[in-house]
């Protein structure tokens, strides 16, 4: 499993780079202000309970066991890649309110990898918290 893992987080923190690089380029040209990014963490944050609430609602009410790597692969889908994804969709739209989300997902996406890095223990734990049980 580590073999898949390993390329999963690889591409995960290499998308996290070029999102911190683009958004320091940002931050220096003044285009983003302290509510871009205060949305941005906002936004990561109700990704998370978004994906705590899935795990919940299809494997803790019914307990049922959940696969063991789910919320390696399902956190950083989520929460990067998916929002990495919109994000390229909003790049080219310079004006307007797209411009504006594209700025939330961006932020977002650097504070998503972050909080991955520092919380990589919680993440890997997270159906021991949740009390579901795991099935390999």
């Amino acid at each position: 499993m580590g073999l898949i893992l390993l390329p999963f987080f690889f591409i995960t923190i290499i998308i996290g780079i070029i999102s911190y690089r683009s958004l320091l380029k940002h931050i220096n040209n003044n285009d983003i202000q302290f509510k871009e990014i205060f949305f941005g963490l906002i936004l990561s944050i109700v990704l998370f309970g978004l994906v705590v609430l899935g795990y919940i609602y299809n494997y803790a009410i019914p307990q049922q066991k959940a696969p063991a790597f789910g919320p390696a692969f399902m956190l950083p889908s989520i929460m990067v890649l998916l929002p990495s994804f919109i994000y390229l969709l909003f790049l080219d739209i310079k004006t307007g309110k797209p411009k504006y989300i594209g700025k939330i997902i961006l932020s977002s996406i650097v504070i998503s990898v972050f909080l991955g890095v520092i919380f990589n223990p919680v993440i890997f734990n997270l159906l021991d918290y949740l009390g579901i049980e795991k099935s390999y």
